[in-house]
């Protein structure tokens, strides 16, 4: 039966008899391989209870129904399990999504291998921002809300940060500080700040001279600081900014070269 370079989907010919069978054949191949996900790619052995439609990686060593079918996608289908090969040839270069891993997996000479965050895979998650000072000394937060999200295209971390706290303190100095980044930063970034006044909290004063506030991150430092910015005047928030038993709300959304 004459079939397509690529997917290798069965072709109708002319005059064929019982159509339809070719055509249901075609659709459950695009079904397997078109944005192809799969549970699992580390059995070697068909699960114990499978669903209609579930598809797997097939381990090496494989054993029972996919005996011989190592580096194949395989596709439980009306009772019986089938083996599809995704691309042309011999499939090298088609990408799968492995949901137990939650990771992009790509098929090479050798077999499947793991997107590494720096070949251009897209990674998220999230974090959790710890607010410090260059000095900490007895400083003591309560955080009233604190969440952090990213994601990591390449080498490039795309951040949002919630932090309602208090910070209570009477050693701590010098400028304040976001810890806790998810990645380590060799590019210098910059980002948005957002001050807000919900829940009680104090809008802070800026450093003087300055009118808009940005977030920076820098290989030297490792940590979020933020700094006002005005006409010629550059200033960053310390203890002066931040004050001791002072309820803040602090949104931002930095970008940096991991």
């Amino acid at each position: 039966m004459a079939e397509t370079a690529r997917l290798r989907l069965p072709e109708i010919a002319a005059a064929q008899a019982q159509k339809h069978v070719t055509h249901n054949e075609a659709l459950v191949a695009l079904d397997t391989l078109v944005q192809l996900s799969v549970l699992d790619k580390d059995l070697s052995a068909p699960p114990g209870s499978p669903a209609e439609g579930d598809c797997y990686i097939v381990a090496a060593g494989a054993t029972g129904a996919w005996t011989g079918w190592e580096d194949r996608i395989a596709r439980y289908e009306d009772g019986a399990w089938r083996s599809f090969l995704p691309g042309a040839g011999d499939g090298v270069g088609w990408l799968a999504w492995v949901r137990d891993e939650e990771a992009f997996y790509v098929l090479t000479a050798t077999g499947w291998d793991g997107l590494a965050a720096g070949s251009g895979a897209i990674e998220s998650g999230t974090w959790t921002p710890v607010v410090t000072f260059d000095t900490p000394g007895d400083l003591s937060v309560t955080y009233h809300e604190r969440s952090g999200t990213y994601v990591r295209a390449g080498d490039t971390v795309f951040l949002t940060y919630t932090l309602q706290f208090t910070p209570t303190y009477t050693t701590a100095s010098g400028s304040f500080r976001i810890d806790g980044l998810p990645f380590t930063v060799v590019a210098d970034g910059l980002g948005t700040f957002q001050p807000g006044s919900s829940g009680g909290s104090a809008i802070p004063s800026f450093p003087a001279s300055t009118s808009y506030v940005v977030t920076i991150m820098t290989a030297i430092a490792q940590k979020i600081a933020l700094v006002g910015i005005g006409s010629g005047n550059l200033g960053v928030f310390s203890t002066v900014q931040i004050v001791s038993g002072t309820k803040y709300l602090f949104r931002g959304e930095p970008v940096y070269g991991a």
